[in-house]
């Protein structure tokens, strides 16, 4: 009833579909789905004309297209309401809504606009995952300069009026940031607990288990140079393989070849006529290793590194590598202390080791 089309509204003379144009086409980000060009041109409208309080969206193939929208009323809170009444429980939906601010129709001051995401949990998996991928790419579309605020609703009562008020009036409540900067701020605060609680954010957060943790402080005490750890994907945890005292020239033999593994190993060693101590993280990816377990490795390093530093032993340099052959003494003097000479050949010049093919060198990351 209350739904309509582009062509009941006028259009705008001044509108340059050169402009509109230059949005779409802009589209390079995530999911890679667009904006049409018909809910451009309706939120232009609405701008300029002022009359519409809210617009809803929703992603057809592989665009952001326009769904309905409402018209403009002197009650904000009975036009916020109706967007609960037009959500359906499993249907994954933007909706644009107007805020009650200065920047009217004709004004010169920037409208302020409010984006709500409605990813429903009972939707399908594919819907929320492009809804959420898409998102950012919908704000820079629309204009980043209109979007003032943002919510992000799981079920109907999530974009209710009261929510709403939440995001206004609690400056304290997690509301008042987006999805992006909560996902970054619970990042930055993560921690190991060694329970049974799992987070999923940018990492997996695996709790590591007891003999594990045994091992590192029998490291920290330098009864034990090497601990070696593995991803249990059945029990959700970082598991304790073995520990040892063990040379450089181990290395090779004691990382696995044929699966990944997790490695912390003290490296004591000469460097221009001086002893030197270094720790290094060893997280050795074969190329051969199942995909699942390539990606559990890797999103759960920094769980492991953390539970390691959380014991008190201070990592100097991070290495990946997908061989134990990457790890040889020389290798790791070359990463450890970039400078190291290497061996000349006739006229003077210094020879390097070509790269097995397909290969590239080791990986490291300094603290």
């Amino acid at each position: 009833l209350f739904s309509f089309t582009f062509n009941s509204r006028t259009r705008g003379e001044d509108w340059e579909k050169g402009q509109l144009e230059s949005w779409r086409k802009a589209m390079s980000h995530s999911s890679g789905i667009s904006v049409s060009h018909e809910l451009l041109e309706m939120f232009a409208a609405a701008r300029k004309n002022g009359d519409v309080r809210w617009i809803m969206a929703h992603i057809v193939e592989e665009s952001v297209e326009f769904m309905r929208d409402w018209p403009l009323s002197n009650n904000f809170e009975a036009d916020f309401r109706k967007i609960q009444e037009f959500m359906e429980p499993k249907k994954a939906v933007y909706v644009i809504v107007k805020l009650d601010d200065e920047g009217h129709a004709g004004s010169s001051k920037a409208q302020k606009w409010l984006l709500i995401t409605f990813a429903p949990d009972i939707g399908k998996v594919k819907d929320k995952m492009l809804i959420a991928s898409t998102r950012d790419a919908t704000k820079r579309h629309l204009g980043l300069n209109y979007i003032a605020m943002e919510m992000y609703a799981s079920c109907p009562s999530d974009a209710s009026y009261e929510a709403y008020k939440a995001l206004v009036d609690n400056k304290e409540s997690n509301f008042v940031y987006t999805a992006s900067e909560r996902s970054l701020q619970k990042e930055a605060t993560l921690e190991v607990h060694h329970g049974t609680v799992r987070e999923y954010v940018h990492s997996v957060q695996f709790p590591m288990d007891k003999q594990c943790i045994t091992e590192i402080h029998n490291f920290k005490k330098n009864s034990k140079s090497l601990v070696q750890m593995e991803v249990n994907p059945n029990s959700e945890t970082i598991d304790f393989v073995k520990a040892n005292k063990a040379l450089a020239a181990d290395l090779v033999t004691e990382v696995p070849a044929d699966k990944p593994s997790f490695t912390l190993y003290n490296w004591n060693h000469t460097y221009e006529g001086k002893t030197q101590e270094c720790t290094l993280f060893i997280y050795c990816c074969p190329q051969t290793s199942h995909v699942k377990h390539k990606m559990l490795f890797s999103t759960t390093q920094k769980a492991a590194i953390s539970a390691i530093e959380n014991e008190g032993v201070t990592i100097s340099h991070k290495l990946e590598v997908d061989a134990p052959e990457d790890l040889k003494e020389s290798e790791l003097f070359r990463e450890v202390h970039p400078n190291t000479e290497r061996p000349t050949i006739a006229g003077g010049q210094k020879f390097s080791r070509p790269k097995r093919p397909g290969k590239g060198g080791a990986r490291m990351t300094r603290k």
